[in-house]
């Protein structure tokens, strides 16, 4: 019985519903009286679970969409140092403000999550990417390599950063997968 899109557009679902009859002992305390009555009283509880899938529409489209803006660096000229960290630069402060919208969404935990490792790799991989960046520029300003073979490495640098970028994500939410199976 999820409770997915309902009234509010809820984030989280119902997993169970649980109902117990139990009697409570009232003593003087709790009435005026000297005697202890037993009265019954009936216990509903209702275990919830944040709803993945707002995760994945709220936080990793978002950030693969980020994620795919610093692969515009590569495009840029390998003789514009400058051009490609504007592209990397602001595209690594939008993932940095984004990342810490995405912690105040999360409950706070004591463990490293999931989600944590992700963002790390994202992070990582926008590092080599500016690793990449200020390399070609080196290579092409010390001449150590011709621009046509440069070209032709960096585009499919730029491939496999996408690769890469995609298969974080595949990673990050294969748990879905396997929720939505049951296992």
């Amino acid at each position: 019985p999820a409770a997915r899109g309902g009234p509010g557009l809820s984030e989280f679902e119902i997993i169970n519903v649980d109902t117990a009859v139990e009697g409570f002992s009232y003593s003087y305390m709790n009435r005026y009286e000297a005697q202890s009555c037993e009265y019954p009283h009936a216990i509903l509880k209702i275990t919830v679970r944040r709803d993945p899938f707002s995760y994945l529409m709220r936080v990793a489209i978002v950030s693969v969409m980020l994620m795919l803006m610093e692969c515009m660096s590569f495009l840029v000229d390998a003789k514009d140092l400058g051009g490609r960290f504007s592209v990397s630069g602001t595209t690594f402060l939008a993932m940095v403000a984004f990342y810490y919208c995405v912690v105040d969404m999360l409950p706070k935990v004591a463990i490293i999550t999931r989600c944590d490792y992700w963002n790390l790799m994202n992070f990582g991989l926008m590092f080599f990417s500016n690793c990449e960046n200020l390399v070609c520029f080196a290579l092409m300003k010390l001449k150590l390599i011709e621009e046509t073979k440069l070209e032709w490495i960096e585009q499919r640098l730029a491939v496999l950063y996408v690769i890469a970028v995609f298969s974080a994500l595949l990673w990050f939410i294969s748990p879905l997968w396997r929720r939505q199976q049951g296992h």
